[in-house]
């Protein structure tokens, strides 16, 4: 019997096939063996029920097994999506061979999938003789699904008719399989890993480039300035999360001097928005948030949010006005030595311009005055664009070493109109010094343990003594041990000195960990070559010494034993002090007790006196009484 098939319904579902050769079905004059055969779940793929996300896939596996009745018998296996959601269209099923075989261990021919009555089917069957089982295993995939919801399918296997071309059931039926999926919404709120980007003006970016946040310092415009039809800056959002799968929508706050708006095109208001993520999730090219002056000077911070409450970002953008004061920066470090004879000091320090707000003020025109111009010639500004600007100073071509000037620097005053005014910075006082004629290395300790943190310094000088101009490079040193971190000294050098101490720009101490003494005991040597100011190459060393780990611990012993000892006489010193006190104490109680004794042998002879003078009182009494009574 052949295998036909013909359409009974459409399919709404989508799967990766597993691509088997188109192979001919060939006529038998007999069906399978319908009490032999069966139909049940197979290894491989999922149970009988699935759960996946919109645009993911769900296969299971079936397997076919029956007895041929005759040479060439087949049977098809048919999927068909019996129920799904409303508008669950382009949802697609597929059903693909995986494997077979039979029990004389000869080829079993098999159809590529085809559209069968009813759904997607695929035919099994063998050209051997009566009684030979055949198997087939299939897999049945669900996929191209967009909606939420239950998704079942029945799968099930026939013969058809001797020839009639109808479709059959089988004799007793075989019970269909059911593969039911559960599909679920994806997650489309936005995670802790979304990013956001600001740049000046209306800033475009393809996907996949690397954004960095730029500060963004511009001047304020007229809130009824229909010409200005560029944003001061541009917020990207990318939403994130982990499926990939990140679309909300977000809240676009202000705080401060500025609108939001999602299109390009001037508001007239808008400090608390919602807007669409049109940029998709990452890595689209990312929803952009146009910032617009709104005609006020000062600062404004731009808070997004996902409708959820996920924080996206904060960026801030400064809207400048008019110029109202000038400062000496102290980040960067300034540098106030200057090279004499006609040289130049780039970058010497930065100058910090603001306007009645305080926000930075770019975009300004800066000159300075010298107070002496035969030391100090010319100034040159370099506007960083965020309100600062570094200043370059040249020597006057006669100038010598150790000689100073005053510098101020000063924009005009944009504030009066009738003369011109300047708004000024503090002076700074700059010296002049020449190239390098003596180098000195020292070291913070003259002993180390192995590997015990150092701290060297470089310091050198010009032939008049002063120190050398700032920038001069500092000679490389050396070792003759390993002393790890020598390359960590500064490599030029600031007011004559140069150090292995990390700083900030500002001159602030970040690390002092960066030189470490050699493992081996002993001497160790620093040293640098250099050409002084008559071009001889001279030699700056210095030596320290690393102590041997046993020598310093019995070291160690020793003054622990000797402070013991020092503790031990100091101990019997003071028991000494102590009888000798007991002693003096003893015989000033032994003093005391002798005259006690004496004091009360001469009471008792006293009162022996008295009785005697009391008793001749008393006689003398008895006897002018005895006159009296005569």
């Amino acid at each position: 019997m052949s295998t036909k098939t013909t359409i009974k319904r459409i399919a709404l579902v989508a799967v990766s096939a597993l691509g088997l050769g188109m192979l001919s079905v060939v006529p038998s004059s007999a069906a399978p063996d319908s009490t032999l055969h069966s139909l049940a779940f197979a290894a491989g793929g999922t149970t009988a029920t699935a759960s996946i996300a919109t645009s993911e896939s769900a296969t299971v596996n079936v397997k076919t097994s029956y007895v041929s009745g005759a040479a060439y018998d087949s049977v098809t296996v048919k999927a068909t999506l019996i129920d799904a959601p409303a508008g669950a269209l382009g949802t697609t099923l597929k059903i693909a061979a995986v494997d077979s075989a039979t029990s004389a261990g000869l080829a079993v021919w098999s159809s590529n999938p085809a559209q069968v009555a009813g759904g997607t089917g695929i035919s099994v069957g063998s050209a051997e003789a009566a009684g030979t089982t055949v198997q087939g295993t299939m897999a049945v995939t669900l996929y191209n699904v967009s909606t939420a919801g239950t998704y079942v399918v029945r799968v099930v296997d026939y013969s058809n008719d001797s020839g009639s071309g109808t479709d059959a059931a089988w004799s007793p039926a075989i019970t269909p399989l059911t593969f039911t999926v559960t599909v679920t919404a994806p997650d489309t709120k936005a995670g802790a890993n979304s990013t956001s980007y600001i740049r000046a003006g209306e800033a475009t970016y393809a996907q996949g480039t690397a954004l960095t946040d730029s500060a963004v310092v511009t001047a304020k415009t007229s809130a009824l300035d229909a010409t200005d039809g560029v944003a001061e800056a541009t917020i990207y959002v990318f939403q994130r999360n982990a499926t990939s799968t990140a679309d909300e929508s977000m809240t676009v706050t202000v705080d401060g001097p500025a609108w939001v708006s999602q299109t390009s095109t001037r508001p007239t208001s808008g400090t608390a928005v919602t807007i669409g993520n049109v940029g998709g999730n990452a890595p689209a090219a990312g929803s952009p948030i146009y910032v617009w002056s709104n005609g006020t000077a000062g600062k404004a911070t731009i808070t997004v949010k996902s409708l959820t409450g996920q924080l996206i970002g904060t960026k801030s953008v400064y809207f400048y006005g008019a110029v109202t004061a000038l400062a000496n920066a102290s980040d960067p470090k300034p540098k106030t030595v200057v090279r004499s004879g006609g040289k130049t000091l780039s970058s010497a320090w930065d100058i910090s311009a603001t306007d009645a707000a305080g926000m930075p003020r770019p975009g300004l025109t800066l000159s300075c005055v010298s107070s002496n111009t035969l030391v100090i010639a010319s100034c040159a500004f370099t506007d960083n664009g965020d309100g600062s600007y570094s200043m370059d100073l040249t020597s006057a071509s006669g100038s010598t070493s150790g000689q100073t000037a005053t510098i101020t620097a000063r924009v005009v005053d944009p504030a009066v109109t009738t003369s011109t005014a300047y708004i000024s910075a503090p002076a700074v006082t700059v010296t002049t010094g020449s190239s390098t004629n003596t180098v000195t290395i020292t070291t913070d300790k003259t002993s180390y343990v192995a590997g015990e943190q150092m701290i060297v310094t470089v310091t050198a000088k010009d032939s008049s003594g002063n120190a050398v101009y700032d920038g001069a490079s500092v000679p490389t040193l050396s070792s003759n041990k390993t002393v790890t971190g020598l390359s960590n000294v500064a490599s030029t050098f600031t007011s004559g000195s140069a150090d292995s101490i990390s700083r900030d720009t500002d001159g602030s101490v970040l690390s002092t960990y960066r030189v470490f003494a050699p493992a081996a005991g002993g001497d160790f040597t620093i040293y640098a070559d250099y050409v002084n100011a008559a071009l001889a190459t001279v030699r700056a060393e210095v030596t320290a010494t690393v102590t041997d780990s046993s020598t310093e611990a019995a070291n160690a012993a020793n003054d622990a034993a000797q402070d013991a000892t020092e503790a031990a006489n100091a101990a019997t010193d003071a028991a000494n002090a102590a009888a000798e006190a007991a002693d003096a104490a003893t015989a000033a109680a032994q003093d005391a007790q002798a005259a006690v004794a004496d004091l009360a042998a001469q009471v008792a002879t006293l009162i022996a006196g008295i009785k005697s003078q009391i008793t001749r009182l008393t006689n003398l009494v008895i006897k002018i009484q005895k006159k009296v009574n005569a």
